[in-house]
Parts: C-alpha cells; structure tokens; sequence
C-alpha cells in the first residue's frame, strides 16, 4: 500500500486545488479603491478692505493628498451675494481650488460669509470656509445694515436708521427717491442739522447724519414675519444707490378666528361671531372693543380666562369700511367686517 494515492482521495483533492489556482492560475483579488484625502491649508480668507461695487474674489487651495481622485461633489454659500465656483475632480498629490466672489454692490462694513463645500472623502465629507472682508462704501448704517421693526412703550412699531458719510468719501450726503417693496410700510427721512444724542434704538449722531424710520401706512400695524427692502439715492459717488433690508416679526396682542368677519344677513339685518384669544404674557382684564361704524353692536361673551366670543349685529343695509378695534393696552388689531354676499 505504500506510495499508492486512494482512488477516493485524488478527486477529493481536485476541487480544493483548482479552487486555489493551482490547474487553471490565480485568480485575481478585487482591489480596495484607494481614497482621496482633503487638505485646506487656509480655512479663513480674509480679503481686507474692499471697495463697494466690484466683486471681490477669494481663492480657496484644496490639496488632493490621498491616492484616489477627490471629487468635489457641491458647494454651497451662505448667502446670495456670495457666488462659488470651483475645480470638480483633484487628481492624487494635486491642488485645486474653491473660488467665493463677494457681490459687494449691497454690502457696507465688516462682512463674513461661509462656503461649504462636501467632498468624496470618508474622512472629512464637508468642510466650512470663511471668507471675510471689510466693505467700504460710501456712508455707513447704523446700528446694523438692516431695519427692524420694533414695539417700544407708548409708541407705535417704528424701525430707525442712521446714515453718515465716510470719511474718506467726497460729496454731500443726501438721502432721496425712497421706494418700499411693500406698499404697507412707509419712510421718512430727515437729515440732522446738530449733534443729535444716543436714543430710540439709535447711536449718537452728528451734524449732516440723517434719520431713516419706516412705520406701518395709516399706523394700521400688521403682526407675523413680514420681510422687505428699502431702496434710496445718497448723492454720493461709490454709493450712488442702497438697498436695506427690512424686517417685521411682531407678536400680536390677539387670535382671531378669522382675519374677516363675514356677517350673515337675516331678516332683520346680519350677525356673525368670532372667537378673540389674548396672548399670553398680557392682560385680558386690558382687552377692549369697539367698532365702527355706529350701529355695528359688538357683545363680548367671556369663555374662558383669555378666550372671548364676540357676537357681531348690524341692523342697516350696506356696510363699507367696518371694522371692529380690539386693543390690549398699547397694542390694537383691527378686524374688518364686511356683510355675505346676496
């Protein structure tokens, strides 16, 4: 028996040894891809002062330091006035580049903006670039670049704006040719003739500064998020034209059921309901109604500590302009009321 190979065994062993190469070669192994690797060497570009109008550029180096191609799979910017373009693929050992243009046009002052950018590599999918500048322009905007409106005691919502010339700047400043992108708003503006002293919201001011403030038409204030723009004329060279913009978010005194009431006509004449909520944070025992015209009856029927039904008659025939005033302390809603279709 001995040097004999079992007959069993030899067909035993011929799966095994084809299976690892050995009658037909070795058969290749699938191949790992290798990755890219990012590496910014300048996270934060700082592109110093910059003159108002001209795009300013900044240019991101994005080094490729992995073995795979890096893929720059988007770019996103934090805002509109700021435009990306950049390289797509990185070869191995490569450098691209991510490029922000900062629209400059309606920009004044001290100005950052991000640049994200999401990339294929597993280790770092997203980075976040800055780009910083300091806007130079023609006058600047106090206390911020853009007009809040704002309810303070005893007064109607109002959102004021200082303006005064840079330094640098020739010519005479002159604010004009206000235009409002929401015909519910309207400006004025007035130009200091003295040393004006810090107040309503407003930093100190000099001579030749001027004023903005922008209020709600016919002081019929509008409560929610109402965003717009300002646009005006300065008289001056770099400047020549500004856009602010301008934003509402106030909070209002009550919750109406319906933003009209609609009254139902009878026989002898119409009513309607609406159910009134007080806001938290106020007073109910402040509520107070009234309603115009005379002869629109208004009976207030509390349901609950801040919920109030109010029954609604009117007697008459036509009924153009109505309006029922619920105020609660300082601040007031107007609900108009108009009668059904015949």
């Amino acid at each position: 028996m001995r040097g004999r190979v079992p007959k069993t065994g030899f067909s035993s062993w011929l799966v095994p040894l084809a299976a690892l190469g050995f009658l037909g070669g070795v058969l290749p192994a699938e191949e790992t891809p290798k990755p890219p690797r990012v590496v910014v060497p300048r996270m934060i570009v700082d592109l110093g002062v910059v003159p108002v109008g001209p795009d300013a550029v900044a240019s991101f180096a994005i080094h490729n330091t992995g073995e795979g191609e890096l893929e720059i799979l988007e770019v996103e910017t934090s805002c509109s006035c700021t435009v990306a373009d950049f390289d797509p693929t990185i070869g191995a050992g490569s450098v691209g580049h991510v490029r922000a243009n900062l629209v400059t046009t309606e920009l004044s002052g001290p100005v950052t903006k991000g640049v994200v950018v999401r990339t294929n590599d597993p280790r770092q999918k997203e980075i976040v670039l800055t780009l910083k500048a300091l806007v130079q322009g023609s006058v600047r905007l106090l206390p911020q670049p853009v007009i809040f409106m704002r309810k303070r005691a005893g007064e109607a919502p109002v959102g004021r704006l200082l303006i005064s010339r840079e330094d640098d700047e020739s010519g005479v400043l002159d604010i004009t040719e206000m235009t409002l992108s929401d015909p519910r708003f309207v400006a004025t503006a007035v130009r200091l003739e003295a040393i004006r002293p810090r107040g309503g919201g407003l930093p100190a001011a000099a001579a030749g500064d001027w004023v903005i403030e922008v209020r709600f038409r016919d002081d019929r204030t509008v409560y929610g998020r109402l965003e717009g723009q300002l646009r005006f004329r300065t008289g001056l060279a770099r400047q020549p034209e500004m856009t602010v913009e301008l934003e509402s978010n106030l909070k209002t005194p009550v919750t109406l059921s319906t933003e009209t009431l609609v009254l139902d006509r009878t026989d002898d004449g119409a009513r309607g309901t609406v159910f009134v909520s007080v806001r938290k944070g106020l007073d109910p025992g402040l509520l107070r109604v009234t309603a115009e015209p005379a002869g629109l009856v208004v009976e207030v029927e509390p349901s609950t500590e801040r919920l109030f039904k109010l029954r609604v008659s009117w007697a008459g025939e036509a009924l153009d302009g109505a309006a029922i005033r619920l105020d609660v302390g300082e601040d007031s809603v107007l609900l108009p009321v108009e009668l059904a279709a015949r």
